[in-house]
């Protein structure tokens, strides 16, 4: 399955480059870009604002374009979910919200996608993610759309415990996630089935003062860490605000990821032969010719 947790619109949803920069990425580039996978995903969770509503009028999707499994839908004669135009977009029949991301995905192949309506919290989308994928791995739904709507009424439930006990009550987001399905709804887990080992088990970075991670290895300070690397690169707007400097000093109490940071920033900076060096308490920090 996939999950992306993102910025997103009804047409798009906000990806990375290797630097950090946003890139909106419609649907039709999500499909070229996971049709190549040796087997097809039987879930897409969508975190992101609005991905299950209908787009804006835009420039129509190629004709002919392929399907999550590699399959070229030709205008779709063979759409599982309703009448499509001669383009592969949603036909005069389809109701609204049929061109949005999540539908789209749905039209192109994918078999579930759970999306978010209209705009969300990051707190709501993380607690229900959090229940959600629960729900799955213990079995005790048994279906996607049993565990959705499990992890709906167990937030709004938590929403109304918090409020008892604090006096304030959240706004409820209850009714913003839903499911899109092109036809039945088979198990996603085995329960009887013998457990295997991972293929590629994860292990999580370790070093003694600041190790080199990806940008995809660090969630959030996505902002910390684009702002660091325009004022090291001496881009036109962080001059304007900030003046020409020689580094980045990042401040803060301790875990909020002063450390991990520089960890993604460095590597990045360092294709563009700016040196990194260790400062007084062991880390390092990258900066145009060198911290003094």
């Amino acid at each position: 399955m996939l999950h992306l947790s993102a910025h997103g619109s009804a047409s798009t949803v906000e990806l990375e480059d290797e630097d950090g920069n946003p890139v909106p990425v419609r649907a039709e580039e999500l499909v070229d870009a996971l049709k190549g996978a040796s087997r097809p995903l039987p879930l897409i969770v969508l975190s992101s604002c609005s991905g299950a509503t209908a787009s804006p009028p835009g420039p129509d999707s190629p004709a002919g374009s392929a399907g999550l499994d590699g399959s070229v839908d030709p205008g779709g004669s063979a759409d599982p979910v309703g009448s499509a135009g001669s383009d592969g977009s949603a036909g005069p029949d389809e109701p609204a919200g049929s061109d949005g991301l999540a539908a789209t995905l749905v039209r192109r192949g994918a078999d579930r996608v759970v999306a978010i309506q209209t705009t969300v919290t990051d707190r709501y989308a993380t607690d229900l993610a959090g229940v959600f994928y629960e729900e799955l791995a213990t079995g005790r739904a048994g279906s996607v759309p049993a565990a959705l709507a499990a992890a709906r009424r167990q937030v709004d439930a938590d929403r109304r415990t918090a409020a008892r006990a604090t006096g304030r009550l959240a706004p409820p987001e209850y009714a913003t996630a839903t499911l899109l399905a092109a036809a039945d709804d088979p198990p996603l887990l085995d329960m009887a089935a013998d457990p295997r080992p991972l293929a590629r088990p994860f292990a999580a970075p370790a070093g003694g003062t600041v190790r080199e991670l990806a940008m995809g290895d660090l969630v959030g300070r996505r902002r910390e860490v684009r702002t660091a690397l325009d004022v090291l690169r001496g881009g036109r707007a962080a001059v304007e605000r900030y003046g020409a400097v020689a580094g980045v000093v990042l401040t803060g109490p301790g875990g909020i990821g002063k450390t991990s940071a520089p960890a993604v920033a460095e590597p990045a900076d360092a294709e563009r032969d700016r040196p990194a060096h260790p400062g007084p308490d062991g880390r390092r920090a990258s900066a145009a010719g060198g911290v003094r």
